[in-house]
Parts: structure tokens; C-alpha cells; sequence
């Protein structure tokens, strides 16, 4: 079914915990876009109080485009995500553009991705959020939780995102599972979101070790998002190429742990456990 383009319902849905600087930030920016947002929904997964006064005094909540929906406790990303893209849906979306809070999108990075969805309706179209590409319009095989659009009939087909990732990797699956349906997903380069991944956030947070010819980042922040990054990577390595590789890769990286930071690797060698050979899902304790 083709949409009505110029009726069409476009909702933002972002997730949040425990960030109310960063959510209004990025608030501020959806409220900017040229093309207009029919509803932000925010899922705020359990944070404290804070984030609800933060919201309520600084007048957002008296906006009537933003629908704050808070959980009683975290949940995880992935759950927040399929929880804000369910109840967009079933209040009349008929495209959901979904973001992580820290994600400051220019003006016009909605309108631009819209344009390039027109041009070609049904597949994916994803922001392009800190990462050059040289090409206008590129296709990928993955896409982070970070400003892509999907349209209903996609996600109808699809489904929402398994919440029993919890956190990391959950926006690979959905990737994995959107293009099994033959639908492709594009990033498009002047859609622009300002976002940092893990990777650059905090530089304290990852070590850059040279080996060789190679440049490899150890993640040495919180070990809870260590365990998720680790196990659902390896939940996801399932063919027996990737598994052998990915075998190799646990060993390598395990040695680093112990030579680099030792405090690092119970976190590490448990998510590698529940990941590849337990195939353990949901909330865990690190």
C-alpha cells in the first residue's frame, strides 16, 4: 500500500534514561524540522524523577506534538524503541522516524530523508550521523538506531525490535531481519545527525592499541554495556564461518583484556559465555 505523501504522519520516537539535558537538545531539534513532526514520543525507560521535572518546568510537556510515556523501570533500549514505535502505530503513524536521545538532527535532515524515500518508497533511510560517505545515497547492509525512517507496511512485516537484546546490537537483528523481507536500507549523506558512538564519546572510556597494521578499540567503560556489546555480538555470529572468527576474535581480544585491563575481562569472557554458547537474551547481572 503507497502512502498519501502529503498527509502523511511522520512520528519521532526517541528513548531515554536518566539524560534530560541531552533529551531536550534533541527535543529542541525535532521541533525545528522543516518537514513537521506529527508526534515526538518519548520513552523514558524508568529514569529518575529528574527527567520528568526537567521536561514539566522547561514547558515540553505543556507542547501538545510530545507524548511522554514513562516506564516503571529499565527496561533496555530495545525495549524502549519497539514500545514508542507500537504505540506510534497504533495512534496513527504511517512512518516512524526513531533515534537515540543524544542524536541533534540539522533542520532539514528529516525533510532530506523524506525526499529520498519518495524517490524510491518501502525500503529503510537512515541519517547519516557522524560517518562520511561519499555518495549521496548508499546502500547498507546495517543501520544504527540513529534517525532511521521506516514506514508502517515495513513494520508490519518486520516487526518491532527484539527487546531481548536489551541494549547493543538490537538495531543489527532488526537490519539482518529487514532485508531477509528483500526491502534495502539507505543512508543518506545529507540527512545530518550529530551523534558520537561509544567508540568516540569518552576517550577514557576506550583504549586505541596499534598492532601491526591495525588499529584496535578496547571498550573499558562500564562493564554492564561491555557484557551487552559482547554477548549479543556473539548471540549474532551464527553461521560457522562467523562463528570461527568469532572464536578467534574472543581469544585475541580476551588476551588484550587481561594485558591492558584486567578489571575488564570477567565482564568480557561472561558475555562471550552467554552469548555464543548459552545463547542467554534479556536483562543480566554484571
Amino acid at each position: 500500500m503507497q502512502l498519501n505523501h502529503q498527509n502523511s504522519k511522520i512520528f519521532a520516537v526517541v528513548p531515554t534514561y536518566n539524560r534530560p539535558n541531552l533529551l531536550c537538545k534533541n527535543i529542541d531539534c525535532l521541533l525545528k524540522q522543516t518537514r513537521k513532526i506529527h508526534s515526538i514520543v518519548i520513552v523514558d525507560n524508568g529514569s529518575s524523577q529528574e527527567t520528568f521535572n526537567y521536561l514539566f518546568n522547561s514547558g515540553y510537556l505543556k507542547n501538545k506534538k510530545i507524548v511522554y510515556k514513562r516506564l516503571d523501570i529499565n527496561q533496555g533500549a530495545s525495549f524502549a524503541f519497539a514500545y514508542g514505535m507500537e504505540f506510534s502505530l497504533k495512534h496513527g503513524a504511517d512512518m516512524i522516524w526513531a533515534m537515540d536521545d543524544d542524536a541533534f538532527a540539522k533542520d532539514d535532515a528529516l525533510e532530506i530523508l523524506e525526499n529520498e524515500y519518495k524517490k524510491n518508497p518501502g525500503h529503510v533511510y537512515w541519517s547519516n550521523c557522524n560517518n562520511q560517505i561519499k555518495s549521496k545515497i548508499l546502500e547498507v547492509d546495517i543501520f544504527m538506531f540513529v534517525g532511521f525512517l521506516i514506514d508502517r507496511e515495513t513494520i508490519k512485516q518486520v516487526g518491532y525490535p527484539d527487546a531481548s537484546f536489551f541494549m547493543y546490537h538490537d538495531d543489527t537483528d532488526y537490519s539482518i531481519r529487514i532485508r531477509k523481507l528483500n526491502k534495502k536500507i539507505f543512508r543518506v549523506q545529507d540527512s545530518i545527525i550529530n551523534h558520537k558512538d561509544w567508540t568516540s564519546r569518552n576517550t577514557q572510556e576506550i583504549k586505541v592499541l596499534n598492532i601491526l597494521w591495525y588499529k584496535v578499540k578496547l571498550y573499558c567503560g562500564d562493564k554492564s554495556r561491555l557484557y551487552y556489546i559482547c554477548r549479543n555480538e556473539f548471540f549474532l555470529s551464527v553461521s560457522p564461518y562467523k562463528k570461527v572468527k568469532i572464536f578467534l576474535k574472543f581469544f585475541a581480544r580476551a588476551f588484550l583484556y587481561l594485558i591492558f585491563s584486567p578489571k575488564h575481562l570477567s565482564a568480557y569472557f561472561k558475555g562471550f559465555m552467554h552469548g555464543a554458547l548459552l545463547k542467554r537474551r534479556g536483562k543480566s547481572v554484571v
